[in-house]
């Protein structure tokens, strides 16, 4: 029996491994790093939320009612006026945590001011892939992809080489054997090997993320654990779903996000929501 037909949906669970875990439907943790350097923040009339580096290099986008299945693109510019240098997507349901690795490297490496979140070659790639072999993925080599696959193989990392076009990518997928694909990932070839490696860091995290009964997808509970986050004891019914409602509110279209005082000027953002 999966937690939303024994629980309230409301109700926590750690959920393990990470990447079966889906998104969290809302984009607060992984734009957070961005909103503490004072990035600028719009939306829209949808709720899709817009965010701009100071010095217009970088823009991100939160798009629950974007026109294709990417809930986050990414892309970063040279020249403000020009095309993008680098870009990267990530698909509606790549947990979150993912991105957060990505976004939380990205604006370091943008705070640096050493244009490194644009040029990085302090990283060779085979290293920004470490954490996937330490997490112990198998890895193989076919026909100019390099793919590293879990041991359950309902994740893989791939590296894609095209010599004669002089192109290269890097895609990340999850989801079991026998689905499409049910989260990717995708990273142009000059997108820097730093900002890679916090995503791969994040996604071989063995640890468990937490997650709504309600927002655990359906289709991974025959492939993933979840384990109830138990209330206090002393704690009452009635208490405890206020506290649920006020910790894990139902999804809103741009809704004031509550953060702490920064120490940015930057205008408090909206919190993203996706749809249900």
């Amino acid at each position: 029996m999966h937690p939303s037909e024994s629980h309230e949906l409301w109700q926590e669970f750690h959920v393990s491994p990470r990447y079966l875990a889906g998104s969290t439907y809302t984009g607060d943790t992984a734009l957070q790093p961005l909103f503490d350097q004072g990035w600028e923040v719009r939306d829209d009339e949808l709720g899709n939320v817009y965010v701009t580096a100071p010095d217009f290099t970088v823009r991100v986008g939160f798009l629950p009612e974007g026109e294709d299945n990417d809930l986050w693109k990414i892309t970063a510019y040279r020249d403000p006026f020009g095309g993008p240098h680098w870009a990267a997507t990530f698909g509606a349901q790549t947990p979150t945590e993912v991105v957060e690795g990505f976004t939380t490297a990205l604006a370091a490496a943008h705070a640096r001011g050493d244009q490194s979140h644009l040029y990085d070659h302090s990283m060779k790639l085979e290293d920004a892939l470490k954490p996937l072999v330490e997490a112990g993925w198998k890895h193989e080599f076919s026909q100019g992809v390099t793919r590293f696959t879990t041991p359950d193989t309902f994740a893989s990392v791939a590296h894609t080489r095209v010599p004669i076009y002089k192109d290269d990518w890097l895609t990340m997928q999850g989801g079991p054997p026998d689905f499409y694909s049910f989260w990717d990932a995708t990273y142009t070839r000059e997108t820097p090997k730093t900002l890679i490696a916090g995503a791969t860091k994040a996604l071989a995290d063995p640890s468990p993320v937490i997650r709504s009964a309600g927002g655990i997808p359906r289709t991974m509970w025959p492939h993933l654990t979840a384990t109830l986050i138990e209330p206090p004891a002393h704690e009452s019914p009635r208490s405890q779903a206020a506290r649920a409602r006020s910790s894990n509110p139902a999804p809103k279209i741009a809704e004031p996000l509550q953060t702490a005082p920064a120490q940015s000027t930057a205008p408090a953002p909206p919190s993203p929501r996706r749809r249900p």
